[in-house]
C-alpha cells in the first residue's frame, strides 16, 4: 500500500469516527440532573407581630422566625404544678388555659403530660440535623421542623404524652382531639393534611391560641395552618 492510499485510508476512518461520535451521542439516553431538595426557609413574620407576642403569627415552612426571636413572657410549666418534663417552659399567656385544660381532663381519668415545649432556634437545628441524618433531608422535612420554621419558638406550642401516631387512639389523644380546642389549644398537624402542612399527622403536637380564636377555628372548619393565612397579610 503507497502512502496515497494509506493517507485516505486514514482520513476515512477518522471521519467515520467522528460521525459515530455524534451519532451515538445524540441518541444515548441523557442523565436528569439531581437537584437535592433543601428546605425554603423565608422570614417573611411581620416585626410587629413578633414584638406583640400575637398568638395568631403564621409559622411554617414559607414563614419562619429570626434566630433571635425569643418570647418574653416564659415560665417554668412545673412551678404552675402541671405534669412535664424537667424544665420545660411555656409562655405565661398559654399556662393558665392549659392547666385548666389538664385539671379538667385529670378529673375524667385522663392523665396528660408536657413532654416538649418551648425550643429555642438552636435547639430546633440541633433536632433538625438529627432527623436529617438519621431520615435524610426529604423525609426530615416531613417530620421536622427547620430551625426558624418550628412552632415551639413561638413558646405556645407542646407536645403531649407521646410522639406516635398510636397516640390518637389513645384515651388522652381521644380527649385531647375533642376537648381541646375548648381551652384554647388546636392541633397543629392533622391526619390527612400533609399536603397543606407539609409535615406528617402529629396527634401529640397542640398550639396555644386562645379561647376565642380557637372557638372561631372550630366554627370555620379550617385546619390552623389555613385559618392562620386569613389572620395573616403576607
Amino acid at each position: 500500500m503507497n502512502k496515497k492510499i494509506l493517507l485516505w485510508v486514514i482520513i476515512i476512518i477518522f471521519i467515520i469516527s467522528v460521525i459515530c461520535f455524534f451519532y451515538f451521542q445524540k441518541s444515548s439516553p441523557k442523565t436528569e440532573k439531581i437537584n437535592i431538595e433543601k428546605p425554603v426557609i423565608v422570614q417573611k413574620t411581620v416585626p410587629e407581630r413578633l414584638d406583640n407576642d400575637s398568638l395568631l403569627i403564621q409559622v411554617n415552612k414559607q414563614h419562619c422566625l429570626p434566630a433571635d426571636y425569643v418570647p418574653k413572657d416564659l415560665v417554668n410549666i412545673l412551678s404552675y404544678g402541671i405534669t412535664a418534663n424537667k424544665d420545660l417552659t411555656i409562655r405565661k399567656i398559654a399556662v393558665t388555659d392549659l392547666k385548666l385544660m389538664i385539671d379538667q381532663a385529670k378529673k375524667e381519668g385522663i392523665e396528660l403530660k408536657i413532654i416538649s415545649a418551648y425550643r429555642s432556634y438552636q435547639n430546633q437545628k440541633k433536632i433538625y440535623n438529627s432527623w436529617v441524618e438519621k431520615l435524610g433531608l426529604k423525609e426530615a422535612n416531613r417530620q421536622s421542623a427547620a430551625p426558624g420554621c418550628s412552632q415551639h419558638q413561638l413558646g405556645t406550642a407542646a407536645d403531649f404524652n407521646d410522639l406516635n401516631f398510636s397516640f390518637a387512639d389513645t384515651p388522652e389523644g381521644m380527649w385531647l382531639a375533642k376537648n381541646a380546642w375548648q381551652y384554647g389549644w388546636v392541633i397543629s398537624y392533622p391526619f390527612n393534611s400533609e399536603d397543606i402542612t407539609g409535615y406528617v399527622y402529629e396527634p401529640w403536637h397542640y398550639r396555644y391560641i386562645g379561647v376565642n380564636n380557637a372557638s372561631e377555628m372550630q366554627k370555620s372548619k379550617l385546619i390552623l395552618s389555613q385559618f392562620l393565612d386569613t389572620k395573616n397579610n403576607f
